[in-house]
């Protein structure tokens, strides 16, 4: 992986230095697995996609990010199925 595509995949996912979720080793795991930088920001946007909701007891509430990480995952969602294959082979 080089660093433009750990750049693209860190911008995309949001990453910045002061706002860190997901951590340097897990970023080039993501691409390993996946194989492109693509495949790498679905990953992560799922692993970034868990609720995240809170109400503090002086009834401050800071909303849930779910819906919004699974969105940006649906966008970078690699193609797996392929067309159907026929029965006789063609």
């Amino acid at each position: 992986m080089s660093d433009d595509e750990l750049t693209y995949i860190k911008t995309m996912l949001e990453e910045s230095e002061g706002c860190r979720v997901l951590t340097d080793e897990q970023l080039p795991a993501y691409y390993t697995k996946a194989g492109s930088a693509d495949g790498a920001i679905y990953l992560g946007a799922l692993a970034k996609a868990k609720v995240d909701n809170i109400t503090l007891p002086d009834g401050t509430s800071l909303p849930n990010n779910r819906d919004y990480w699974l969105a940006i995952a649906a966008a970078f969602r690699p193609n797996k199925g392929g067309p159907l294959r026929r029965a006789d082979g063609r």
